[in-house]
């Protein structure tokens, strides 16, 4: 309907959910470790579109300084350190996992970590400065340097 991605409004009606249901997750200690847009349903019967993630079979616990050496999740939407096979941390993956799922809802096409990591991500330049912020931010290349999911929450755009 709308060619292949959503406007930007509606993408974010969506990632407010998305980063809220996730830090809930995050406070049960539960890692999804596959975010996806294949694993959110988006039950569309009201005005506002409510957001569920399914699909929790590679999920485990895990608690904030857990680190983790094999990825369990769809490869191309794997974080920078995941692909490059060093340890990595629940909150900045679930963190660039809304990135992802923010970058496909607002570009026609899938992401995939090697067209990022030859810099050759093409961004939708009808993007406001906020939304292409909070997008940059979770696409960080370095995990530490991603905000946290309560920073997300707290994010311009999302406000």
């Amino acid at each position: 309907e709308n060619g292949g991605c959503l406007p930007e409004g509606k993408a974010k009606v969506i990632l407010k959910q998305l980063v809220d249901a996730a830090k809930d997750l995050e406070e049960k200690q539960i890692f999804h470790r596959d975010i996806k847009s294949d694993n959110i349903l988006i039950e569309t019967g009201s005005d506002v579109p409510r957001v569920r993630i399914i699909d929790f079979g590679l999920s485990c616990f895990a608690t904030e300084r857990s680190r983790f050496r094999f990825f369990y999740g769809t490869p191309i939407h794997s974080p920078p350190e995941c692909y490059w096979g060093k340890k990595y941390r629940p909150g900045p993956t679930t963190v660039w996992q809304m990135g992802v799922v923010l970058y496909e809802a607002l570009h026609v096409g899938d992401f995939n970590i090697m067209t990022f990591i030859e810099n050759e991500l093409k961004f939708n330049e009808h993007l406001s400065p906020h939304c292409r912020n909070f997008l940059d931010a979770c696409l960080t290349e370095v995990p530490e340097k991603r905000p946290t999911l309560g920073d997300l929450q707290r994010h311009p755009w999302l406000r």
